[in-house]
């Protein structure tokens, strides 16, 4: 082989190699037009879920320090579907916990558009009061109720009317409700509920569903109850409109936390 058909066959390697060299994917952007901002002087964490049912954890989850920006991922959404979140301060002051009433708690997403969600917003002591900060589970229990005039009636009732407790579960978009039907019986139901967004007060009802209840800090104007405290509650059942005697004091009993 001389060296002008070496050279020839060379060049020929050469461009087999070209050819057959895998072709580097094209770059995209990666991110969406749809960002959240942390407008608080504090890190705040965001969690984003799919929509409808129990979510069983966050599709999303991410500390956005103050100030800071975070642009949603092309790969955590779908064109025209319809995606929840929460979200709190490290403190547990501000934030907003999952299908809450009256605040900014969803977005659609559509290819092509944009949106920026701003965090922040009038304190409010809700995750205290439902979750005991970061816990997962907590468990309530009637240690008292109420008359009409705010006097307690809880020795007149019996030991079954004095069977009520619920949970407030993370991840569900439901209260585990339980109550006596006898002496020795007891009935235990899922109820969904809304929380309603008030910086005054802790506002919980069940919806479309019976029992109809409300959990409050604060019943004034319906009865003299009320507190400050993040580890009590009042309940009531609302029959025909109206709210029905007694009025159960709520304690918080123990706070889970599960560990993954």
């Amino acid at each position: 082989m001389n060296q002008r058909t070496s050279l020839l066959v060379l060049l020929l390697f050469i461009c087999l190699a070209f050819a057959c060299k895998k072709k580097e994917p094209v770059v995209t952007n990666l991110t969406t037009n749809y960002i959240f901002e942390n407008t608080l002087s504090q890190p705040v964490v965001l969690r984003i879920y799919a929509s409808g049912g129990f979510a069983g954890g966050g599709i999303i989850e991410n500390i956005l320090q103050p100030g800071a920006q975070y642009r949603v991922p092309m790969s955590a959404v779908e064109n025209e579907m319809t995606y929840s979140f929460e979200w709190y301060s490290k403190d547990y002051n501000y934030g907003i916990v999952r299908d809450a009433i009256g605040v900014k708690n969803t977005f659609k997403y559509t290819e092509g558009s944009s949106e920026i969600i701003k965090l922040g917003g009038q304190p409010n002591k809700d995750r205290h009061i439902m979750y005991t900060g970061y816990g997962d589970v907590t468990v309530w229990r009637a240690v008292n109720a109420y008359n009409k005039d705010g006097v307690s009636v809880w020795d007149t009732l019996t030991a079954y009317r004095k069977r009520i407790s619920f949970n407030f579960t993370k991840y569900q978009t439901a209260i585990y409700y339980t109550y006596g039907t006898s002496s020795t019986d007891s009935n235990s139901v899922f109820l969904p509920y809304n929380v309603y967004d008030t910086s005054s007060r802790f506002w919980c009802k069940t919806k479309d569903v019976l029992p109809n209840l409300t959990i409050t800090n604060d019943m004034r104007g319906t009865v003299p109850l009320f507190t400050a405290a993040t580890d009590t509650l009042y309940l009531s059942n609302t029959i025909n409109g109206i709210a029905a005697e007694p009025y159960y004091k709520m304690a918080k009993m123990a706070t889970y936390y599960v560990v993954e």
